[in-house]
C-alpha cells in the first residue's frame, strides 16, 4: 500500500494538486477499493 501511496503523493507535487474529481471507486466483495481516473488507477 505504501508504493500506491508514494506513487499519489508524486502526482500530487508534480502537478500541485491530486485531481480526483469524477473517479470512479469500487469495492470488491473481498474489500479491495479501485480508484481509476483517466489514465491512472490505483488498487488499495
Amino acid at each position: 500500500m505504501w508504493d500506491e501511496l508514494d506513487r499519489i503523493r508524486r502526482w500530487w507535487l508534480a502537478d500541485g494538486y491530486l485531481n480526483t474529481a469524477g473517479a470512479k471507486v469500487t469495492i470488491s466483495a473481498d474489500g479491495v477499493t479501485t480508484l481509476s481516473r483517466g489514465g491512472w488507477t490505483v488498487i488499495l
